[in-house]
């Protein structure tokens, strides 16, 4: 929607609720709007693709660091990260971040400094906690390479121009993506934002990634001593701004899960090559296989009811996109249309299918006055008093004006 907007310079990110303004993919999106029904799966595929692409970036880096098997560990973590999966299949920007810093990462050792501060500029336009890591690299690039400077310059301001700035221009409110984020996100403690954060890597991925931090620590390995370091002091970051008042939500983490699995890599191979003896070296591979395998498969049974879950909200978008178009031609033209608070995000299938802006659907217990009054429901849902517009495996349309309803809830004495 907010993509078809900006190419009609008339965006609107004000909409009374999530989602906030995020850069990157309405950049990327506002290209593929000419597609039409199309630019959704052109999305998806984008997205996924580049998401898919932090598992061969996550193996090269743990691979450099430690050797192949290290690379083989770090992909199997990445991909068993929780919320790593779910982000790919909803076309979320978070799987984009994590290969975009993977990739910056390696570019950085490849002494490809533009490449990497390029990288890290695409994973801010879809994260603000890459803000930090940005203008760092500025800094640290400003003194060591004069010729970057213009791009150092136009990266670091293109951010809170396109982040701000054009929020502001659209909504008419000052860090307008901040108060919609924070009015949509449960309040919770740094601590337990942290807890939550603990999560997504699988419990051995995030033992492994310690060891190696601190076994790289004692010995004096620069780089991974290093990155150890960098994921600490990231989360210790954001827990802090958490409890200053940061919207919390545990997605904030998922751009370190990419290098949790590549230290995860590297502590796995640590622990192997330890012992002097093959025959010791080769029982510690197997018994530390053995003692990560119930992890493993405990994550890898989540995936096919995430899997379901998905098909399921694709199933109920599909079928909303239908009851919109048939109600559509029947539809009252000033009529207010609304949906239940709990499935507010899915107002973007009707906005798309009647090109309307995304502000126009409100919500069921904030009705109008004096207005005709239009209600997706899910069925069975039902409204005395109200007339079908439209009815559809799972979705009913009604119309009428407010004051004419008696009553709403399940079934048909709700």
């Amino acid at each position: 929607m907010w993509g078809r907007e900006l190419l009609g310079l008339e965006l609107e990110t004000h909409v009374g609720g999530a989602p906030s303004w995020k850069p990157l993919p309405v950049l990327l999106i506002a290209p593929l709007t000419p597609l039409g029904d199309g630019a959704v799966d052109a999305w998806l595929v984008l997205a996924r693709a580049t998401g898919l692409a932090g598992l061969p970036l996550a193996y090269l880096l743990a691979a450099r660091l430690a050797g192949p098997a290290a690379g083989v560990v770090a992909v199997v973590a990445l991909a068993l990260s929780g919320g790593w999966f779910r982000g790919l299949e909803h076309g979320y920007c978070e799987p984009l971040v994590i290969a975009a810093l993977l990739g910056a990462a390696l570019a950085w050792l490849d002494a490809r400094r533009g490449t990497a501060f390029a990288l890290v500029l695409v994973a801010s336009l879809a994260r603000p906690e890459c803000w930090p890591v940005l203008a760092g690299m500025a800094v640290w690039m400003w003194r060591r390479d004069p010729r970057l400077r213009p791009h150092l310059v136009a990266g670091v301001a293109v951010v809170p121009l396109l982040w701000v700035g054009v929020d502001w221009w659209s909504s008419g409110r000052f860090l307008n993506a901040e108060r919609v984020a924070g009015a949509v996100i449960r309040d919770m403690s740094g601590i337990e934002l942290l807890g939550l954060g603990m999560r997504i890597p699988p419990l051995p991925a995030l033992l492994l990634a310690a060891f190696a931090a601190g076994y790289a620590a004692v010995r004096r390995e620069l780089l991974p001593a290093l990155l150890g370091a960098a994921v600490l002091g990231a989360a210790a970051a954001l827990t802090i701004a958490a409890q200053l008042g940061y919207p919390p939500t545990e997605r904030v983490f998922l751009p370190l899960a990419g290098f949790v699995a590549v230290l995860a890599g590297v502590g796995a191979a640590q622990l192997v090559r330890a012992p002097a003896a093959p025959g010791v070296r080769a029982a510690m591979a197997a018994g530390l296989a053995l003692a990560c395998l119930p992890f493993a498969v405990q994550r890898a049974q989540l995936i096919p009811d995430q899997v379901e879950a998905a098909r399921e909200v694709e199933d109920m978008q599909v079928d909303l996109r239908r009851a919109a178009r048939e109600a559509r031609p029947a539809a009252p033209r000033t009529a207010a249309v609304a949906l239940p608070r709990h499935l507010m995000w899915a107002r973007g299938v009707i906005a798309w299918e009647w090109d309307v802006p995304m502000r126009r659907i409100g919500e069921i217990d904030d009705p109008p006055r004096g207005t005709p009054l239009l209600l997706f429901v899910p069925r069975p849902w039902a409204a005395s008093g109200m007339r079908a517009l439209a009815t559809t495996e799972r979705w009913t349309v009604l119309v009428d004006r407010p004051r004419q309803i008696r009553a709403f809830g399940r079934g048909r004495r709700g």
